[in-house]
């Protein structure tokens, strides 16, 4: 990996899973959500629009609230991503969404946060990777319903796709 750190990509289904294996509430576990909190507000973790908003719970919102860096608005280049990413997808019949659906609709912008961290031209979004960019989700690399998961999809981009342990190990989190 190149000398700069990366930047996460999270999913909803990453913060849900953390939430649901280690408690916010439990002091054991505070310190860390309160490393992931200071990469948010280094913006090193970072939560799209639309994932922030499958997040229901209460205490992931008021985690949100009280790091504010971690969410990532919607921007118009963040938008050509996503439109060049689910163009890609749809040629090589690797879908995302179900279009009739109205779950799972933050996972195109999830990828394509990744891949505009690492600068990929909207062109050809499958061009060299610089390393900057992880995404985290807890999902498996596999299609559902013909629908693919993250992971697969990041296999196919050639991007890095982990759980929180692996990406707390790789920041030399110790508890």
């Amino acid at each position: 990996m190149p000398g700069r750190a990366p930047i996460y990509s999270v999913d909803a289904s990453a913060l849900i899973q953390l939430k649901e294996d280690y408690p916010f509430t439990v002091v054991g576990f505070r310190s860390m959500w309160e490393f992931i909190g200071g990469l948010g507000d280094q913006s090193r973790v970072q939560v799209v629009q639309a994932a922030h908003e499958e997040c229901k719970d209460q205490v992931l919102k008021d985690w949100f609230k009280e790091h504010p860096g971690i969410v990532r608005p919607f921007s118009t280049e963040l938008n050509a991503y996503i439109n060049a990413l689910n163009r890609e997808l749809k040629a090589v019949h690797l879908p995302l969404v179900d279009p009739d659906s109205t779950t799972n609709l933050a996972d195109p912008d999830v990828i394509a946060l990744a891949l505009m961290i690492e600068g990929r031209p909207l062109e050809d979004l499958s061009g060299d990777r610089n390393g900057e960019s992880v995404v985290i989700c807890y999902e498996a690399a596999r299609r559902e319903k013909g629908l693919a998961k993250i992971p697969l999809v990041c296999r196919h981009y050639g991007l890095d796709c982990v759980k929180w342990p692996a990406m707390l190990e790789r920041e030399g989190w110790t508890g």
